[in-house]
């Protein structure tokens, strides 16, 4: 009798129906719609994000259409990030200019070619996100 209730255990585990619950990705500054300066602190939540993904920080410039990863976030152990000092945009961008500040989760993969750019340090953008990225959280913002 034991060994069946563990088989099921194990059945289970292997078989997903048992989970750590729904992924959450929140970026809770700054706000859709505010207006930032070239540097912000940008913070947010991340919960149960599946194995394998690890989650990103990428802002997009709507002037030029590029996606640019800042890095790899990383959320304590009650889910919450920040990433302090964040250049968002370039200080020739006029006042105004729009930009999509996002969080997306890479497979392995895809970490890696991120990592690797925003380790880099003059980029010209990516027209595309690599395969294996996928945007959780998104804000609309305009520069000062």
């Amino acid at each position: 009798m034991m060994v069946c209730f563990i088989v099921l255990i194990i059945d289970l585990l292997v078989y997903g129906l048992i989970t750590r619950g729904h992924l959450k990705v929140d970026i809770t500054s700054p706000k859709d719609g505010q207006y930032i300066g070239p540097v912000e602190m940008v913070t947010g939540s991340a919960q149960n994000i599946p194995r394998g993904e690890e989650a990103f920080l990428i802002y997009r410039s709507y002037s030029d259409g590029l996606f640019y990863p800042v890095g790899r976030i990383f959320p304590d152990l009650k889910g919450s990030w920040n990433s302090p000092n964040t250049a968002i945009g370039a200080q020739s961008d006029p006042s105004g200019s729009e930009f999509e500040i996002d969080v997306a989760l890479a497979d392995r993969d895809a970490q890696v070619e991120l990592e690797g750019y925003s380790k880099r340090a003059e980029s010209a953008g990516l027209k595309l996100l690599p395969k294996g990225v996928h945007i959780c959280s998104r804000a609309k913002v305009k520069s000062q």
